[in-house]
């Protein structure tokens, strides 16, 4: 059985709807003015949680360290990756007011710790989950020691194979927690749909008994959708005040509008998910007994006369007799004279 706990006030779990997390991300440009636009506009559309990056450039990347192709295309090709995580990054105090700010609006607050020292700071501020990015999967020490919190733990497997997310499933379960999402990601901003691999979600389900999640990095929401179909109880997508605004990410994340649209798409794709069982619906309750057949007479018959097969025929509405009981009234008697098309039921017939 899947482990089922909370983030914040809010249920994960099979029987819960879909935790969708707003992902700011550095999509606040280093300002934190942008940052608190981004938290009231996540609150006002509806989303769960709203999701920053805690991180120091210094403990993050070399000096020299190359821009990804997706940091080329967005950003200055001249600035270096650690200027431009400089320029992003916000101090531990931000974070601080950030997190007073989210128990104000009544919004999660999440971010993902990009160091010992910055996780260390989130469980500081009392943080109610811990999300690891893709790069930290196959840091066995980093998954080790924010597991050991015993908060909720959504795990990215974005850039990997199954063995490294099995080492990342057996630290996790070596710590003692058991509130374990693994979360399919595809680390390319954006990613292609047919990248996305949502099957593996499954396989996450079924060989590691934990709940998932997607991390979605496409351009559309095709792909959350489909997730949300397979089980992902968290689906996290990034979000922007405006996609024209300079920054690595803000391209391939949605605008306020389109977050919202997306949120009340994913709740119409729980809707219409429905359960496991075959059931009947209020409408249908009612239409089956117009839009099924009875038995009826296809021509006028006295009283007395023993039915035949060639008597019968089936006919709209649904209110008499069900065509599989025919052969109970084939070779009976009628009590009474019957006109064509009339309904027979049992007590008609001796």
């Amino acid at each position: 059985m899947l482990n089922n706990f909370k983030i914040g006030k809010k249920h994960i779990g099979k029987n819960y709807p879909s935790y969708i997390i707003a992902e700011g991300g550095v999509n606040h440009n280093g300002k934190i003015e942008l940052a608190i636009k981004l938290i009231d506009k996540a609150k006002s559309i509806g989303a769960d949680a709203i999701k920053f990056q805690t991180f120091s450039a210094e403990k993050l990347v070399t000096v020299n360290a190359k821009k990804a192709k997706y940091q080329l295309r967005m950003q200055d090709k001249n600035t270096s990756q650690f200027k431009m995580l400089k320029k992003l990054e916000l101090s531990g105090e931000k974070f601080f007011l950030l997190n007073n700010y989210c128990k104000k609006k009544k919004i999660e607050f999440l971010s993902t710790p990009y160091s010992f020292e910055d996780a260390d700071l989130l469980v500081k501020l009392k943080i109610s989950a811990i999300k690891t990015s893709s790069m930290h999967l196959p840091e066995t020490p980093f998954i080790n020691y924010v597991s050991k919190f015993k908060l909720p733990l959504l795990v990215s497997t974005g850039m990997s194979n199954m063995n490294e997310v099995d080492q990342a499933v057996q630290a996790v379960r070596k710590s003692g927690n058991k509130k374990l999402v693994l979360m399919q990601c595809t680390s390319a901003y954006p990613s292609r749909l047919e990248d996305s691999n949502l099957n593996v979600l499954k396989t996450y389900e079924s060989k590691y008994k934990c709940l998932t999640g997607y991390s979605d990095h496409t351009l559309g929401k095709t792909s959350s959708f489909v997730a949300v179909s397979f089980g992902a109880k968290i689906i996290e997508k990034h979000f922007t005040l405006d996609n024209l605004m300079k920054g690595p990410d803000h391209k391939a994340s949605l605008s306020v509008n389109d977050f919202k649209d997306f949120i009340e798409n994913i709740k119409n794709v729980e809707k219409v998910i429905g359960s496991f069982k075959k059931i009947i619906s209020k409408d249908e309750l009612e239409m089956r007994k117009k839009m099924r057949r009875s038995i009826v007479l296809n021509k006028r018959l006295k009283r007395g006369t023993i039915l035949k097969e060639k008597d019968l025929e089936f006919k709209r509405p649904g209110y008499g007799l069900s065509p599989k009981f025919i052969n109970r009234l084939v070779g009976k008697k009628l009590k009474r004279s019957l006109q064509k098309d009339d309904l027979i039921l049992i007590k008609n017939v001796y």
